[in-house]
């Protein structure tokens, strides 16, 4: 399992408490595939921060490393606080649920999806 935090004092907090079998990297989710050995495929990539916090190129750049990333059967769970970008979801990946979480703070939109 592996996390990625871009911020210098999270990812201390991070590093400091996670688990053995999480893997904590300093850097940015969009360099996720240089993480990877090459040709290495994952079979789920979980992403709680809104796409809407992304510049267009950069969450285009972001959800095409999901696709590319992911094993065929593979899924990719993003949390969201508004449908806002379900249509870019949408342009890599073919979303197959949408689920509404109450007991996050503030309650999510949760779209599961796999590869096209």
């Amino acid at each position: 399992v592996k996390a990625f935090e871009i911020d210098d004092e999270r990812f201390v907090t991070l590093e400091k408490h996670a688990s053995p079998s999480l893997r904590c990297i300093h850097g940015s989710c969009l360099d996720a595939r240089d993480h990877l050995p090459a040709g290495q495929k994952v079979s789920l990539v979980i992403s709680t921060l809104p796409l809407s916090l992304f510049s267009v190129v950069d969450r285009d750049a972001l959800l095409a490393t999901v696709h590319d990333i992911l094993t065929d059967d593979g899924l990719f769970v993003q949390f969201q606080y508004s449908r806002l970008n379900e249509k870019d979801i949408q342009r890599h990946l073919d979303i197959i649920d949408r689920l509404y979480e109450w007991r996050n703070i503030p309650p999510s939109y949760i779209f599961i999806a796999k590869k096209k």
